[in-house]
């Protein structure tokens, strides 16, 4: 089991949890998420944002709508995955230069 924590999990595109915690299992599958109600050990902070999906990849694209929308068709029974997003231009709602999209994972973070 492996616990990241960041400033915002998107669970929807216009509903997310500030300060959230997201426990993945072994095989990185999202377990658990909640919002931390204070600091816990074993949990890594990644800054940032993240988002759930469905699925082991998402949309290539700079624009965040696009991405946040990537986790809007979530489906019950299916593994739950969570992507983390850095370094985001908020006021123009899309990616930098510098952003990085990444699989959140229970070993490493997998990078696109």
């Amino acid at each position: 089991m492996k616990r990241y924590a960041c400033h915002r999990l998107y669970i929807t595109p216009n509903h997310f949890i500030r300060m959230p915690a997201i426990t993945l299992d072994e095989q990185g599958r999202v377990v658990a998420y909640s919002q931390l109600q204070e600091e816990t050990s074993s949990t890594e902070w990644i800054g940032g944002i993240a988002l759930l999906s469905n699925t082991t990849d998402i949309p290539h694209t700079r624009e965040l709508n696009d991405l946040l929308h990537a986790c809007q068709s979530l489906s019950e029974g299916e593994p739950l995955y969570a992507w983390h997003i850095s370094n985001i231009d908020f006021e123009h709602h899309c990616l930098t230069l510098q952003s990085t999209i990444q699989r959140l994972s229970a070993d490493t973070i997998i990078s696109l």
